[in-house]
């Protein structure tokens, strides 16, 4: 068993798991939470790909997630890299805090430094934030535009609509940018972006009940705490709010993260806001990408407002 490596012969492995047509051994002591944990760490194949994210920011990525020391992050001693799926779906911060302590809910807000931004920065990025999901009333949801075709997947999130594949790039050449918080709020974020890649859209039909792979939705769904294996594929495809649009600190960090994301944007295109509009749309060779089309329409959005 692919599995029984990773335990003492002593143990017994009487947990048997079958899953993507290869069976696993686990403890037999080992709960649902902890088996989804170690399924969701295999390499499991996206069959929905995004430009942005490139094979060498994958293997840098996976070195730095898995503690490997790089200087880029300031001496940090590794990568904040705990599996989103070990911790459960988080608590949303909705309890009335100030009427007990009043004092810890001061020290507690000072602590939080929104990233400040100039005239320009401001512009550019409320035009961002309004094309990319200026419609919605809770713009901290997955991209509901689904594939067609032969079209790749997007894992766009939130209302920048961040992919996981540049989040992987910022954090493998960018990691200075960010606070360790905000390392941390971004890896829960691209795990889960992960995990959508995987069961949302044509794929979804496998991991509900009757599917193939059945088994995998319902671990996830009991990991991210949901009630139901719909809920959690309902959460986690295209539309969904993959587990984070109630958790008012990863809110503050996605902020924090997609405002230094765009003016690091802007700064690179020297302050010139259509180019640095088509870069944020279509990445830095948009004009020879596939997508050119689209990023045009995107860049004429950009002029009208």
């Amino acid at each position: 068993m692919m599995m029984a490596t990773l335990y003492s012969s002593e143990v017994n492995m009487a947990k048997k798991i079958n899953f993507e047509g290869q069976e696993y051994a686990f403890p037999d002591d080992t709960t649902d939470s902890e088996v989804a944990v170690a399924l969701g760490k295999l390499n499991i194949p996206i069959k929905s790909t995004e430009p942005k994210s490139i094979p060498e920011d994958e293997e840098k990525f996976e070195a730095l997630s898995s503690g490997s020391d790089d200087s880029q992050f300031s001496g940090r001693e590794k990568i904040i890299a705990d599996n989103p799926a070990s911790k459960g779906k988080p608590n949303a911060t909705d309890k009335k805090r100030t009427d007990d302590n009043p004092s810890a809910t001061t020290a507690r807000v000072s602590q939080f430094q929104q990233e400040s931004l100039n005239t320009d920065e401001k512009v550019f990025r409320d035009k961002i934030v309004k094309i990319e999901t200026g419609g919605l009333s809770d713009p901290y949801a997955r991209t509901g535009i689904k594939p067609k075709g032969g079209q790749s997947g997007s894992s766009a999130y939130g209302p920048a609509q961040i992919t996981r594949g540049l989040l992987v790039n910022y954090l493998t050449t960018r990691g200075k940018l960010f606070e360790d918080s905000e390392v941390e709020a971004m890896l829960n974020l691209i795990d889960r972006q992960k995990v959508s890649l995987i069961i949302g859209g044509s794929d979804r039909e496998s991991y509900s009940a009757g599917g193939t792979n059945a088994a995998y939705g319902e671990f996830m769904a009991d990991a991210y705490g949901y009630e139901t294996t719909e809920e959690f594929l309902d959460a986690f495809d295209y539309g969904g709010d993959l587990g984070l649009s109630k958790d008012r600190q990863f809110k503050l960090q996605y902020e924090n993260v997609s405002r230094k994301m765009l003016k690091d944007t802007l700064k690179q295109a020297k302050g010139d806001q259509l180019l640095a509009a088509s870069v944020w749309h279509g990445g830095t060779n948009w004009k020879k990408a596939a997508s050119k089309s689209d990023t045009q329409r995107y860049r004429d959005k950009f002029e009208r407002l």
